[in-house]
């Protein structure tokens, strides 16, 4: 299992924030999770009966590309503007929040239902390896941080 590192997902955000120049800039607020959101519900819908349910999280991750690729050029005019950037970011949260609405309203009870599960996370079908490899890690990452923590920026 692919365990997320923290401390780079710590690390992503702080860029995020320093690229936007706005500390509660993330990417639920510009827009890039709606757009993984709206990436996943169409796969669900459209792709999964072909392909398999495997490949619905590269389709999410896709999405998630793929709308900031798309924000970030909605946004640029002579360089882009801090301001532009989230005010387009929100923008395209919205849509891409209802796009993902309007295909869980459209779609077979099945796919709503999957998709869902898979959108508000869940610990079904998980058992106690996955568990006790995510209390090692979560150890492993809090030493790491207990023993880094004089040495990190405020």
């Amino acid at each position: 299992h692919l365990l997320p590192n923290l401390h780079h997902v710590r690390g992503l955000y702080l860029i995020l924030q320093s690229l936007v120049r706005n500390p509660l800039a993330s990417p639920d607020l510009l827009g890039v999770t709606s757009g993984a959101s709206a990436a996943a519900v169409s796969f669900l819908s459209f792709g999964a009966g072909m392909l398999g349910q495997q490949w619905m999280p590269l389709a999410a991750i896709a999405g998630a590309w793929g709308t900031a690729l798309l924000i970030y050029l909605l946004t640029w005019r002579h360089g882009v503007s801090h301001y532009r950037l989230v005010l387009v970011g929100v923008g395209i949260s919205a849509l891409m929040g209802a796009v993902a609405t309007g295909l869980l309203l459209l779609s077979p009870f099945n796919t709503t239902l999957s998709s869902y599960i898979w959108l508000t996370g869940s610990v079904y079908g998980a058992n106690w390896q996955d568990v006790t490899s995510l209390t090692m890690a979560g150890a492993s990452r809090a030493a790491i941080g207990i023993t880094g923590a004089p040495c990190a920026d405020p």
